[in-house]
């Protein structure tokens, strides 16, 4: 049992702060917040009222007590839950050893230990462990207490204590306290002549005493207002869950937990049913010879400890609704185990070989199904938790001076605070009926007071809500959209003024020379400025302002939410930094008319460290489904703007964790260490923050020392696959300034030693020497190595050395990186139109297209491939139409395999390609019939490959797969009445 309740505290405390706290757990925060006699009399003080909670008070005086030693941090709360988890593992031991046996104790420990419904709730700063424990004791307590023997009256006095407090840990432990009452009044009446005079005065004391806690309880405040409500019956339009619901619902619970994908499932649907008729049978099966003396008195305990509490539960809901979570009733689950444990042991005492297999075979699989509902419980799925964490970590990243926060409840507002200490905050409502008129004096009690104050506000509010006020009066972006498991939660940035202006502001840089490829887009990036970082971000950031010119009337929100923007940072060719950011021009605002500019801001991560280059910035805008580039710049870098805001030499603050896109400078390390493993998260919604492309994992190091450098960290994939680049940055670090200047080699070994690539650079670039790094700043280097396509998949060490004037100065591997195959792609079968062709080594299989040929939409046509013989050039999939009318801009489209994600080099002989290619047809095309052509060509020096047709060689390596036939555009509208003139004017 030591050894148990030890695993039980491994899984308890496993990932606690995984999850993220809910509004629900925002309730306990505002409980905390009140004194100790408004904590026992369920009073909550919110926005200067008297708000009466729904539940009692004896958890929350615990926990209370609990932070004054421990804090109240979200980690102090969820421990405080932790600790209940484990004890419940001991406490379900001793109850069921009592109850049954040695054998069925364990057993059930085992089941209560990896239940993944308990797992789930042990990190959730509420009281559903504490109830389990209190369960557990009030039949514990009652199962010793009917033992019946005048020296056991203390028995009777800890069962007391102990279901009274259980009731005010939750108010569900009503069904439980009248079935163990009438249990126990029963088994009195029963033997009450026979027992002793000591006793019997106890128990008639004890009767007095409850009848004063009842009256007590009537004149509750919170017990009145329950009493009120059911008898106006203003609850009876909730949802009816009906009693087998129940049963389900507590068993599928404590077996598989909440977070299975298919919980519905028979197979999981039979075995929940199973267990319920085993725990009823071991209920109502006579005591065994083997068993205890207590197991007379303890089956009907546990029957009454979970049947009335379900029978009284069910019968509320016919006047108020019956809620239906496993955490409703989760006191019931110390009696379940209990039973099942009883059901393994009884089955292995049978003397028939059919009974023990059948034992073993259910204690097998109960803990596999708790394993499979674990392992789910630690899963995350996009129904995980309400991520009010995420929220904050938004606003966190994205924090200008001149914000606020405004939330529309105190619990909303109780959930996040404990992530946004110290941030400002604004209670109030979000959102007024249509019908009210826009007079700030008459509005929102808060908002002439935010609009003079705060510059933005953020808005986190319940999915669905309506924020017709905000739109009327001021900007609002978004909405950005996190996971939830209740209801979803959406973040809103309202601007108070509308951040359009009808001139370039001076600090603002215009763009020269920006190529406007499209410009029936109707809207153009005419200038940008750069800030410093944002003040509460916790990794390396800048803020970016867009202004874009708006050039036509003829502009939809549908149009501008497809326009996306990219900026890379370079120096001389080499590449630094790639952003990716959603362009965020949806919803526009009124005032944005022709001929003004709209400032859109953007968060920029950046890398610590970047050296004093003469950067230059490339700027892309895209739009529509293909993305593509209606207007490009490029744009040398101010100084000041490199110095102040993207060359970073220290994170905003050390104190913050860090999120998943870097990593803190690190003190001095003697050998190397894996510090982390860590993936960028993906965005929950398409106008997410900036959405940055880095390798799946990075391996994060810290410092390892040289003579006179130390490395800060390096960066380098995990897997790369043959003929990929394996990019890597180092960041270096100089003692003294006027280091002079090395080498650096990363070369990739066999774990033997023989060498399969190796690059070799100069540490440092001209215009940013060695000699002229600040001593003690961070500094990037980055380099790229090309993996063979020839090399074995397996694991490589990744080696880094230091040269200087010819002289090794030692070296240091960083670490282990897998070289893995593409797996096998299948070939296409079932090709709408089959050819018969090839290019070089790759045979043309056949066509297909989507979705019906017509003008103004992107089309999506596959040509299906097989690879006869390994190629041995690196080639682009291409598909063109052909008419005399469009030549030679004729729509087309060239990619390599899987859109650039792969090299017809990586593919094996017998692999199958999927190529999609996506072609739009101009709104105008004419109509008549277009060819189809389709083949490769090299890469490098764009000569076609050679190409057959049926066997016979295709005219200019260009295989006709097929064409298809545009319908005539129709005469415009005004076609009949020009005819009509001129026939008129040819008649006069």
């Amino acid at each position: 049992m030591v050894l148990l309740t030890l695993l039980t505290a491994v899984l308890r405390a496993a990932d606690v702060l995984g999850r993220s706290m809910w509004p629900d757990e925002g309730a306990t925060y505002l409980r905390l917040a009140e004194s100790l006699p408004d904590i026992l009399r369920n009073i909550v003080h919110i926005d200067g009222n008297v708000v009466i909670d729904t539940h009692p008070p004896f958890y929350f005086v615990l926990l209370k007590l609990w932070t004054l030693a421990g804090g109240d941090t979200e980690f102090s709360l969820k421990w405080f839950a932790v600790c209940a988890g484990v004890l419940l593992t001991p406490l379900v031991y001793v109850l069921a050893r009592r109850a049954f046996s040695q054998r069925a104790a364990v057993v059930a420990a085992v089941f209560i230990s990896l239940s993944p419904g308990i797992e789930w709730y042990s990190h959730e700063a509420r009281m559903y462990t504490l109830v389990l424990c209190m369960a557990a004791l009030a039949m514990y307590t009652l199962l010793r207490a009917l033992r019946l023997r005048a020296r056991d009256v203390k028995w009777w006095v800890a069962w007391a204590v102990c279901i009274a407090l259980a009731f005010f840990t939750h108010y569900t432990f009503v069904g439980m306290l009248i079935g163990q009452v009438g249990l126990a009044g029963w088994v009195l009446a029963r033997n009450w002549r026979n027992l002793a005079l000591g006793l019997r005065r106890v128990i008639r004391v004890g009767l007095a005493a409850a009848g004063v806690v009842a009256v007590v309880l009537v004149l509750l405040p919170d017990v009145r207002e329950l009493v009120a409500r059911l008898a106006t019956g203003n609850d009876m339009n909730y949802v009816f869950h009906s009693f087998d619901t129940l049963v389900w619902t507590q068993i599928s619970g404590f077996i598989i937990g909440l977070n299975v994908p298919n919980p519905n499932a028979v197979f999981i649907t039979v075995g929940v049913w199973l267990l319920a008729g085993l725990c009823m049978l071991m209920a109502l099966l006579p005591p065994q010879t083997t068993e205890r003396p207590d197991a007379r008195v303890a089956r009907p305990l546990l029957l009454v400890s979970i049947l009335v509490t379900l029978l009284v539960w069910f019968g509320l809901s016919f006047f108020k609704s019956n809620y239906q979570g496993f955490r409703h009733l989760i006191l019931v689950t110390p009696a379940l185990a209990a039973l099942l444990g009883r059901a393994v042991d009884w089955l292995l005492r049978r003397p028939i070989i059919v009974a023990k297999v059948a034992g073993v075979v259910l204690a097998i699989g109960v803990v596999a199904a708790q394993a499979y509902g674990l392992v789910y419980t630690f899963t995350r799925t996009p129904a995980w938790h309400d991520d009010w964490r995420g929220v904050s970590t938004y606003i966190q990243d994205h924090w200008q001076d001149g914000d606020v926060i405004v939330v529309d409840s105190a619990t909303h507002l109780a959930t996040l605070q404990p992530y946004l200490r110290g941030f400002p905050f604004v209670t109030g409502r979000w959102s007024v009926p249509d019908d009210v008129v826009t007079d700030d004096a008459k509005m929102l009690p808060y908002t002439l007071a935010v609009r003079a104050q705060y510059r933005r506000i953020w808005l986190a509010v319940p999915h669905g809500a309506r924020l017709d006020y905000y739109r009327r009066v001021m900007h609002v972006n978004g909405p950005f959209g996190f996971p939830a498991r209740s209801v979803p939660v959406l973040l809103y940035l309202v601007d108070t003024e509308v951040p359009v202006v009808s001139e370039l502001p001076p600090t603002a840089q215009t763009l020269p020379g920006a190529l406007d490829l499209r410009p029936a887009v109707g809207v153009a990036l005419a200038g940008y400025e750069i800030h410093p970082p944002a003040r509460y971000n916790p990794q390396s950031n800048a803020i970016v302002s867009l202004y874009w010119r708006r050039n036509s009337s003829a502009l939809s929100d549908d149009a501008l939410a497809s326009i996306n923007t990219s900026f890379r940072l370079q120096e001389q060719g080499q590449v630094w930094w790639d952003w990716l950011l959603p362009g965020n021009l949806s919803p526009m605002p009124a005032q944005w008319v022709p001929g003004t500019f709209w400032r859109v801001d953007h968060v920029l991560p950046l890398p610590l460290g970047l050296p004093k280059l003469p950067y230059t910035l490339q700027w892309a805008a895209t739009e529509g489904a293909k993305q593509e580039r209606f207007q490009v710049a490029e744009m040398p870098l101010p100084d000041e703007w490199r110095d102040c805001c993207v060359r970073l030499t220290q994170w905003p603050l050390q104190n913050i964790a860090l999120t998943s896109s870097g990593v803190p400078v690190g003190a001095p390390l003697q050998s190397p260490l894996v510090v982390s493993n860590t993936q960028v998260a993906a965005s929950p919604e398409p106008q997410s923050p900036v959405t940055l492309k880095l390798p799946n994992a990075l391996r994060l190091w810290t410092a390892l020392r040289g003579d006179d450098v130390q490395i800060n960290y390096a960066e380098f994939p995990s897997t790369v696959k043959p003929g990929e680049p394996l990019q890597a940055v180092v960041t270096w670090q100089t003692a003294q300034p006027g280091t002079p200047g090395w080498d650096t080699e990363l070369k990739l070994e066999t774990l033997t030693g023989s060498e399969i690539a190796s690059v070799r650079q100069s540490a440092a670039t001209d215009a940013f020497p060695v000699k002229d790094w600040p001593a003690g700043e961070p500094v990037r280097g980055m380099y790229s190595m090309p993996v063979p396509y020839s090399v074995s998949p397996g694991w490589y060490r990744l080696m880094l050395n230091r040269w200087r004037d010819g002289v090794s100065l030692g070296g240091v591997p960083l670490g282990l990186v897998q070289v893995e195959l593409h797996p096998p792609s299948p070939v296409p079968t079932n090709i709408a139109n089959p050819v018969d062709a090839r290019a070089g080594e790759v045979r043309l299989l056949g066509y297909s297209v989507e979705q019906p040929i017509t003008r103004g939409v992107t089309l999506n046509f596959h040509t299906y491939w097989q690879v006869d013989a390994q190629p041995t050039r690196d080639g682009v999939l291409f598909l063109h139409t052909d008419r005399d009318s469009c030549r030679p801009t004729c729509p087309q489209d060239d990619n390599p395999p899987e859109r650039g994600l792969r090299s017809t080099l990586s593919y094996r002989t017998g692999d199958g390609m999927d190529q999609v290619h996506q072609i739009v047809l101009p709104a105008d095309a004419p109509g008549g019939e277009y060819k189809l052509y389709a083949g490769i060509y090299d890469k490098a020096g764009f000569a076609r490959w050679p190409a057959t047709e049926n066997g016979q060689p295709a005219k200019d390596d260009l295989i006709y797969i097929g064409s298809f036939t545009l319908p005539d555009l129709p005469p415009p509208p005004d076609y009949k009445y020009r005819i009509f003139i001129a026939s008129v004017l040819q008649a006069d």
